[in-house]
């Protein structure tokens, strides 16, 4: 039986509305685990500060066999119906600062929807996003 250590470590939150809080996170030894609880804590932070359409649920989180890439599968868009490209992009680059942040050894998200590339008219999701993002 294999023993997985948690410890609680503070984690800095992100929105796209300059906003962030930090919140107080029991954390895995195990990376995706740690990733998942991460994730839903973002999810649940834009959700409950009214910035998203509609709440998302976060189906699957796991790591590519190199370790360095994330891969989140979400069952909906993360993105409103009307949303600029620019929100969109805004959005994500929240999401990759609050994994960057946590200080977890991922270089690279793979955004899904119900584990398929997330469509997207404006941006593509075909590949991993990089953890630092585009944006300055």
């Amino acid at each position: 039986m294999q023993n997985i250590q948690t410890r609680h470590s503070r984690i800095a939150l992100f929105a796209w509305d300059g906003s962030q809080t930090e919140q107080q996170l029991a954390l895995r030894d195990d990376l995706a685990t740690t990733l998942d609880t991460i994730v839903r804590a973002w999810l649940t932070y834009v959700t409950n500060e009214g910035l998203m359409p509609a709440p998302v649920q976060l189906e699957h989180v796991s790591t590519a066999s190199s370790g360095h890439t994330a891969i989140i599968s979400l069952k909906s868009s993360l993105f409103g119906p009307n949303w600029s490209s620019k929100r969109k992009l805004e959005c994500i680059e929240a999401l990759l600062k609050t994994i960057q942040r946590a200080n977890v050894a991922i270089h690279n998200v793979q955004l899904l929807v119900n584990h398929m590339p997330m469509g997207d008219d404006h941006l593509d999701f075909s590949s991993p996003w990089p953890i630092d993002g585009y944006t300055q």
